[in-house]
């Protein structure tokens, strides 16, 4: 998703900043998400 989001277009068009900060976030965002359902998972099958 990140890298994506970052190839998608650079940001003079769409006035969205710069494509590596904004795959940064993107990026951060899918990895904080995964990891918050797989704890959830995991917690579930206790």
């Amino acid at each position: 998703m990140a890298f994506s989001e970052g190839l998608s277009d650079t940001g003079d068009l769409t006035e969205r900043g710069r494509p590596f900060v904004r795959g940064a976030i993107t990026g951060a965002g899918t990895f904080a998400g995964g990891i918050l359902h797989t704890c959830a998972a995991l917690g579930a099958a206790r």
